[in-house]
């Protein structure tokens, strides 16, 4: 899926946080994001949802435990 090779593509570039602009009406791709993602926060605006996330950690690893790795 389009969505994980980017998000695997900016962890290797130490990206850890995304943003995405999605039309309001737009519920598969607002749904693909809840779904596949950590979402930090979103916001919707004069029908743009403003989305920010983060790559979904594996079961039971926070970012916290990543780090002491």
């Amino acid at each position: 899926m389009l969505l994980e090779e980017i998000l695997r593509a900016g962890g290797q570039r130490g990206i850890r946080e995304f943003r995405a602009d999605v039309l309001a009406s737009n519920g598969g791709m607002l749904r693909l994001l809840a779904h596949h993602t950590d979402v930090a926060w979103r916001r919707t605006l004069q029908g743009i949802a403003e989305i920010s996330f983060r790559r979904r950690s594996p079961l039971g690893v926070t970012d916290v435990d990543a780090m002491q790795r």
